[in-house]
């Protein structure tokens, strides 16, 4: 009997295994031929409310999303569910019912953030750690010119955005290229910021006018020994670092790696904040920052305040690429792509989607849309929550009207 139960539940974590590395034929195969004991009904019954969604057979996980939200009491895995609920209703176009079950996520994640880390739920906090005073034009003059600094494609290339405006996609694109790879999202700047506080002496950002070639060099050194740690580079190979929120730390970048070329990605802010809001983040601080439109749409405009303050001042070497271009015209998209980072073949970015299949397993909450041939079912899907997203319209106006964007 134990036997027979090891093997149902081993069952169910597998096809939800293989929904997560984009197997569904395989997933639902597997449940449809696995003895299900009585006991473990329920968890196979959302392994199939999620298939179903993915399929597009909306009706049907909506009531296999009811039916497992109405005997759990787990906090953390109610939440879980109601995300994926609230998403399935937005995808049935069922708007009223995806806003309030959003609310009801959100109101859990906020009570666990709460315990966690009671400053984040503060009206005033905040959560992305954006750094109160930015590099000056004045400090920018006094940074030294690095003559060790590596050529461009001796350096990263580096991915950055607000998280939801496409930059798994375009990741995606890059690493289906033979002379170019990515890892997984990762914090290596961060770690670099630590390396240069040691010891208490240097302050960041206030102090990076007072960094040698030889501390540059070992900052570097850190950057490098961590990326070494994930993925092994080849001969002549670039490393595509991915993480959207170096949006926030474009000063270290450019002051590490002068010569780096940054793609930013973007996209319409109001469909950016409703994806954000639909999101089920499991850090507490995002969790807090996407808990209300307000606190998303000031995140943003901050966020994106502070990367062109910065973008400006060091002149740095930056492709702007709208996720609404790249869809519209690809080849277009593909051409500019290729010319910013000097790739003289592009043609392996266009078969992007089977590269990403065949990986399995991407990290990022993109990793459904991504192995999808490209449409353009979520532009402009935050038009049906206008009612939500009118009263911050006018804090997003500035990166809307800088970036082209309509309200």
């Amino acid at each position: 009997m134990k036997h027979a139960e090891a093997r149902s539940i081993a069952s169910i974590r597998l096809a939800a295994l293989m929904e997560r590395v984009n197997r569904l034929d395989e997933a639902e195969r597997l449940l449809a031929e696995a003895s299900i004991a009585p006991a473990d009904g329920r968890e196979a019954n959302l392994v199939r409310a999620v298939l179903a969604s993915r399929r597009g057979h909306f009706d049907k996980a909506i009531s296999l999303f009811l039916e497992f939200l109405s005997g759990t009491s787990n906090e953390n895995r109610s939440a879980d569910t109601l995300f994926a609920l609230a998403k399935t209703y937005d995808g049935a176009g069922k708007t009223e019912a995806a806003l309030d079950t959003l609310q009801q996520a959100h109101e859990i994640q906020m009570k666990h953030a709460g315990r966690l880390v009671p400053r984040l739920v503060e009206p005033d906090s905040n959560p992305l750690d954006i750094l109160e005073y930015p590099v000056s034009a004045e400090a920018y003059s006094r940074w030294k010119v690095d003559p060790t600094a590596p050529s461009a494609t001796e350096s990263p290339i580096f991915i950055v955005g607000f998280p939801r405006s496409g930059t798994t996609l375009l990741e995606q694109m890059l690493d289906a290229h033979p002379g170019i790879r990515s890892m997984d999202e990762r914090a290596f700047l961060q770690n670099v910021i630590g390396k240069m506080q040691e010891g208490g002496k240097l302050l960041y950002p206030d102090h990076l006018d007072r960094l040698s070639t030889s501390e540059l060099g070992a900052m570097r050194e850190t950057y490098w020994a961590c990326v070494k740690g994930v993925v092994t580079l080849g001969e002549g190979e670039r490393l595509v670092d991915k993480n959207p929120l170096n949006v926030l730390r474009l000063p270290i970048i450019h002051r590490i790696f002068p010569n780096a070329r940054i793609i930013l990605a973007l996209r319409h802010p109001c469909d950016v904040l409703i994806s954000n809001y639909m999101q089920c983040f499991t850090a507490p601080a995002y969790q807090v920052l996407c808990s209300s439109i307000e606190r998303l749409a000031r995140g943003y405009a901050e966020a994106m305040d502070f990367w062109t303050r910065h973008a400006k001042l060091f002149n740095a070497s930056i492709l702007d690429l709208r996720y609404e271009d790249l869809l519209n015209d690809l080849e277009a998209s593909i051409h500019r792509i290729a010319k910013h980072l000097e790739l003289p073949d592009a043609d392996a970015l266009r078969g992007f989607q089977n590269h990403a299949m065949a990986k399995g397993y991407i990290s990022t909450p993109s990793y459904a849309q991504v192995v999808e041939p490209l449409n353009t079912k979520a532009v402009g899907r935050w038009q049906r929550y206008r009612t939500l997203l009118e009263p911050v319209l006018p804090v997003l106006k500035p990166a809307m009207d800088r970036w082209n964007y309509a309200a």
